[in-house]
């Protein structure tokens, strides 16, 4: 009986895994067919297909997304090689973000780089950020003194509501 069962659990392995890899072929050969359709080169499909496997997109979607970058200007972007977008208030928040996340890989002087042409972009389009989050980078550390005061003024300002609430 187990034998069986285990018989069986590996059969659905490997469908499930054959299944796969056709999904990602018949995904790369969809790109293949839609990109030589708007003359794009082979090099333009395996920029197309790394963003869709990237963004979790279609290979529609993403050839979309593709033409319109190219259709971006360069001043559009504020990363290297049209990378971090900032054409509207929508991402350059999201810039703010994946640079919060993944700016330390970079190095430091393309990192301050792209954080000065956001916070640009950001003041255009009226988007609020926490420069707390980029304090690594610019080297504007706070004060322990004035982290306390900052949480014992919050923690008065609770007090005085909890008070309010109970009506003392």
């Amino acid at each position: 009986m187990g034998t069986r069962n285990n018989r069986y659990r590996r059969r659905r392995r490997r469908y499930s895994q054959l299944t796969n890899f056709l999904l990602r072929v018949r995904d790369k050969l969809i790109c293949l067919l839609v990109v030589l359709t708007l003359g794009m080169s082979m090099y333009h499909a395996r920029e197309v297909y790394t963003i869709a496997e990237f963004d979790g997109v279609s290979i529609q979607e993403a050839v979309l997304s593709y033409a319109e970058r190219k259709k971006m200007t360069k001043t559009a972007f504020c990363g290297p090689d049209k990378s971090y977008p900032a054409n509207d208030a929508k991402h350059v928040r999201a810039g703010f973000q994946r640079l919060s996340q993944h700016g330390k890989k970079y190095p430091k002087a393309v990192t301050l780089r792209i954080y000065n042409c956001l916070k640009k972009k950001a003041k255009k389009f009226k988007v609020e950020h926490d420069p707390t989050k980029f304090a690594w980078l610019t080297g504007k550390k706070k004060k322990i003194e004035e982290t306390v005061a900052r949480i014992e003024a919050n923690d008065k300002k609770l007090r005085e509501w909890m008070l309010k609430e109970r009506g003392i």
